[in-house]
């Protein structure tokens, strides 16, 4: 039989050993891998108090163009704005009064796409988001123009029986709806460039081509939904 004595040592052995244990787990959990500590975010690991601290610096830090550079970028996106105005118009020059008016009007556009396009890599870090946006407004303007154009072709007897063509307008709406908020956000965008005045200036004229040439293709729209028919009553 153990004695009293031996039996409060070994108890006493046994209490040094887990507290020696539970000393020894809080120690090694500050530089435990993150299957030691799964409680730790992904993300977190490895990174120094100092390189947490300048995450937002790091996410806020974008390449900032001189004045100078700027100016000269204006300058540069609008003479190739003018060097491509004449080939567009030779692009429609064999194409009929309306359907070329109409390309007229589109151009517009297409020639705001190509300036925003040409900021990609300028206007204090967000040029990126403005070219994606004018990505956005060209896959636009060749839908819009699609519509715009089976509008126009199609034949005056149909016109006059069934009156305006509702698919054609919906179409157009659609893309209006979608332009409206890139419209919103290009805005933005812009007074919150960190660029050079010519250079936003230059954007903003862009950006009101383009609300213009939404505003005739509401238009478009609007009249293919009023135009009745005939016997478009009987569908409308």
């Amino acid at each position: 039989m153990v004695s009293k004595g031996t039996l409060k040592a070994i108890i006493a052995l046994f209490l040094i050993s887990q507290l020696a244990l539970a000393s020894n787990g809080t120690t090694n959990a500050g530089t435990g891998s993150m299957q030691d500590n799964p409680g730790e975010p992904i993300g977190r690991q490895n990174i120094s108090g100092e390189q947490a601290q300048r995450i937002p610096e790091l996410l806020t830090e974008t390449t900032q163009v001189s004045p100078q550079e700027s100016l000269k970028t204006a300058a540069k996106i609008k003479e190739q704005l003018r060097e491509r105005e004449p080939e567009m118009e030779r692009e429609i020059e064999g194409l009929g009064e309306k359907e070329r008016a109409m390309h007229q009007n589109q151009n517009r556009v297409m020639l705001a796409v190509h300036a925003l396009l040409a900021v990609e890599d300028r206007s204090g870090g967000i040029g990126q988001n403005i070219s994606q946006i004018a990505r956005q407004f060209n896959n636009s303007a060749q839908k819009t123009i699609e519509a715009e154009e089976r509008i126009q072709k199609r034949n005056a007897f149909s016109k006059m029986l069934f009156g305006g063509d509702e698919k054609m307008a919906g179409a157009i709406e659609a893309e209006l709806n979608q332009n409206r908020v890139r419209l919103q956000e290009l805005k933005q965008l812009i007074e919150n460039c960190s660029c050079d005045e010519e250079t936003k200036q230059m954007l903003q004229e862009h950006r009101q081509n383009m609300e213009q040439e939404q505003e005739r293709l509401k238009s478009i729209a609007q009249e293919q939904r009023k135009s009745k028919g005939l016997l478009g009553w009987i569908w409308k």
